[in-house]
């Protein structure tokens, strides 16, 4: 039922991804002369401390996917979900830095990043935080195909081509947070997978999310379809998830429970998901 886009994993350098080159001294060329093009990993960390002592606590991370493009009209740096949809967002690129949000300067590896300063949390006295935004080029060519999910019940959807994922890990905790976003008529649905990261294959059960210990699966859907059938935000209860295949380059499942609100419908689904091949990437999220 899915189809299968296997990922170009490239090493992230500026040899590998056909871009510019340094100077002598080891250090990246003028960055308006370096050709950016292609799909790129953008993980962002957040390393929290305890104000009063300056004691390390523990790190936020959030992952998803970019397609930058430069050509003779300028540098254009679309997030996955809206790249080819929405209006191109064209951005400044000087000889040091490339501004997608913050300055991302060059790095000799070809990976492009910016480094905060320390600052207070505004919602906790206590914190303090600095981050560290990278983007991580994964392919010269534009790819936005990382998975498959499908669902059936009030209503039936399903989507194997422009499937957006991102990822979220608290590294004190045992699990990610894996989810695809996929165009579904006039809008999308998205496929939530919670997993205790050291999960093999097999079958997980739990009665509703309060007694999901190993994973946990969250639908939503915005289609207007979705809405009139009472299936845009599903509360699943009875859950049974099977995965028949958990490796660093794919996670494939399916999944039946009882929606215990709306309709109170029984839903099945199926996904596949396809995480970026970074080895950097890996690293920091914990694999």
């Amino acid at each position: 039922m899915a189809r299968l886009i296997p990922l170009v994993c490239l090493l992230s350098t500026l040899v590998a991804c056909g871009g510019g080159g340094s100077d002598s001294g080891g250090q990246p060329a003028d960055l308006r002369e370096v050709d950016l093009s292609g799909t790129w990993v953008q993980l962002q960390t957040r390393e929290n401390y305890l104000k009063e002592t300056g004691e390390y606590l523990y790190t936020n991370t959030y992952e998803d996917i970019w397609i930058i493009r430069d050509d003779v009209l300028g540098t254009v740096a679309n997030g996955c979900e809206g790249h080819g949809i929405y209006r191109d967002r064209y951005v400044i690129k000087t000889d040091k830095h490339i501004f997608i949000g913050p300055g991302y300067s060059l790095n000799p590896d070809g990976t492009l990043e910016y480094q905060g300063p320390l600052e207070d949390d505004t919602y906790d006295e206590d914190i303090q935080f600095k981050v560290n935004y990278k983007f991580i080029r994964i392919s010269v060519d534009e790819n936005t195909d990382f998975g498959m999910a499908s669902f059936s019940g009030d209503a039936d959807a399903y989507g194997d081509a422009h499937v957006c994922l991102e990822r979220r890990r608290i590294s004190y905790e045992p699990y990610e947070d894996i989810v695809l976003r996929v165009p579904f008529q006039d809008d999308r649905f998205s496929f939530l997978l919670r997993r205790r990261i050291d999960l093999t294959s097999g079958v997980y059960t739990y009665s509703d999310q309060y007694s999901a210990n190993e994973l946990l699966i969250q639908l939503s859907c915005w289609t207007d379809e979705c809405r009139d059938a009472d299936a845009d935000s599903t509360t699943p209860i009875d859950v049974e998830v099977t995965l028949t295949n958990v490796s660093p380059e794919r996670i494939t499942g399916n999944f039946s429970f009882t929606d215990k609100y709306g309709n109170q419908s029984d839903y099945t689904g199926e996904f596949d998901i396809f995480p970026p091949q970074v080895r950097a990437v890996e690293e920091v999220m914990g694999h």
